[in-house]
């Protein structure tokens, strides 16, 4: 894992107890698919291309956010970008990150490998040399993708991107006592978290649905629109 990714990580853990004095745990979102259980990657792809087909046409760039250590997020993002890629002409740029730790992603046959965190002008470059009259789909970690963290790449560009969405992927537990091991752990009480917070949204979002029985051989999971202009994929595992 690059130096930058590990520095959001500290980051993101860090500043949740900061901003968690200050707001509430919930935080505001809007459902898009609500709580379903999935066999694989590919039901998990097709119901987001069922739901999203027309609210992602506008956009010229994707922001595909996976976590890097994740099978299911990584095989989610690659059927994504193959889907997008086949709407209309397209490029494929990939992080560095993405790229060497999953083989999967070599299917794209991306058009530029970068590391997305310290290349920003050499990928804003990238944009203005291939990316002109066609779709650009990035695939890079979901913590350099999300707008949660200022630090992140995606954060620190917005101003010199036009036209662009982003879709974060999480992982989130099931039951209060697996948050403590999730890895972006809300470390607040109940009633003074922030949706700023990458953990303490996640978990406030996840708690809905603690009740929720699962369904053996199958993955929970849900879509939200967070904020304007970025999408959250919540999937169990």
């Amino acid at each position: 894992m690059g130096k930058l990714y590990w520095a959001i990580v500290i980051v993101v853990l860090v500043s949740g107890l900061t901003a968690a004095i200050y707001f509430g745990l919930q935080g505001k979102s809007v459902p898009l698919i609500r709580w379903s259980h999935f066999a694989n990657s590919q039901e998990v792809s097709e119901a987001i291309q069922t739901r999203m087909s027309q609210e992602l046409k506008p956009y010229q760039i994707y922001f595909i956010g996976p976590h890097p250590r994740k099978p299911l997020h990584v095989e989610v993002a690659v059927n994504l970008a193959q889907w997008l890629a086949q709407q209309s002409p397209s490029i494929i740029i990939v992080d560095t990150i993405m790229s060497e730790q999953n083989p999967a992603i070599g299917s794209l046959k991306p058009d530029l490998i970068l590391d997305l965190g310290q290349e920003k002008e050499r990928f804003l470059q990238g944009l203005k040399e291939l990316g002109q009259d066609k779709k650009v789909i990035v695939i890079a970690p979901n913590i350099y993708v999300s707008h949660f963290s200022p630090q992140a790449p995606v954060s620190q560009m917005r101003d010199q991107l036009k036209n662009f969405v982003v879709m974060s992927f999480v992982n989130f537990p099931r039951s209060r006592e697996e948050e403590k091991d999730f890895e972006f752990p809300c470390r607040t009480s109940e009633s003074s978290a922030s949706q700023l917070d990458w953990g303490c949204f996640i978990l406030g979002q996840s708690r809905k649905f603690y009740v929720k029985k699962e369904v053996s051989g199958k993955v929970p999971g849900f879509l939200n629109l967070v904020r304007t202009g970025e999408y959250m994929l919540f999937l169990g595992r």
